[in-house]
């Protein structure tokens, strides 16, 4: 699953680390991105506030409890967007 999620970004040219990690999701994000010092988190716009009550808000909590690593949000082009956050 990770090496097919991880083929178009290295098709496009982007450096690809896989790695596996068991725990809460929002923390796990948060951890090894410090652990392999990214320079950046980048995660898809999240899903509209009305959506919430079917979806974990996990793009939410990791903006949210953001530490030293900047998290970007970007839209469904992958152009970085953070109008959903006014």
């Amino acid at each position: 699953m990770l090496e097919d999620a991880a083929q178009p970004l290295q098709e496009a040219g982007i450096p690809v680390q896989m790695n596996f990690r068991e725990g809460d999701i929002v923390f796990e994000i948060l951890d090894v991105a410090e652990q392999l010092e990214c320079s950046e988190i980048v995660l898809p716009i999240p899903y509209p506030r009305w959506a919430r009550l079917f979806s974990l808000d996990i793009v939410r909590e990791v903006v949210r409890r953001r530490r030293t690593v900047p998290v970007t949000t970007v839209n469904s082009n992958g152009v970085a967007e953070d109008s959903w956050q006014r």
